[in-house]
């Protein structure tokens, strides 16, 4: 997580990376329940971080995403991580039809997932925490889910 930057402190960041938060944690949840030999665990923490990396993602294209492609710096770092979502989400899509690998498929998934937010964290929020300016962040703050899948432990309204 960045702590040095200040960006955790603007609203949107803080709720995108309090967001990240909970599906590392229900990742962590998915690795020590295939750990104890748990798959029924292991599917329904699985689904759960699923159901919040969805909307998640829509907001992080819709509205950080399209921001910084607009301002322009940071175009190609942007399209670098949508093409990462939309391996990430064909990836869990492929998972979950998978009956034989399924843990395989899953632990590969995680770890391509803690890379993506480790980008998203420490290098794509500290720069448009930079670069944006209000009209910018509105434009964010209007992209984000009108209900947020984690029940408000994200910070959402």
């Amino acid at each position: 997580m960045c702590d040095h930057c200040g960006c955790r402190d603007q609203g949107a960041i803080g709720q995108l990376m309090r967001q990240h938060e909970l599906i590392a944690d229900l990742a962590q949840q998915v690795r020590q329940a295939l750990a104890d030999g748990d798959e029924p665990t292991a599917r329904t923490r699985f689904g759960e971080m699923q159901s919040l990396l969805t909307p998640h993602n829509k907001w992080e294209e819709h509205g950080l995403f399209a921001r910084l492609t607009r301002q322009g710096d940071y175009a190609d770092q942007v399209r670098e991580l949508e093409a990462e979502h939309t391996g990430l989400h064909a990836a869990i899509d492929q998972a979950g039809l998978t009956l034989v690998g399924w843990r395989d498929a899953v632990t590969r998934i995680l770890d391509e997932l803690d890379e993506h937010i480790r980008k998203e964290n420490l290098e794509l929020f500290p720069a448009a925490h930079a670069v944006l300016d209000a009209e910018d962040w509105a434009a964010v703050d209007a992209a984000a889910p009108s209900a947020c899948a984690c029940g408000g432990r994200c910070g959402a309204a």
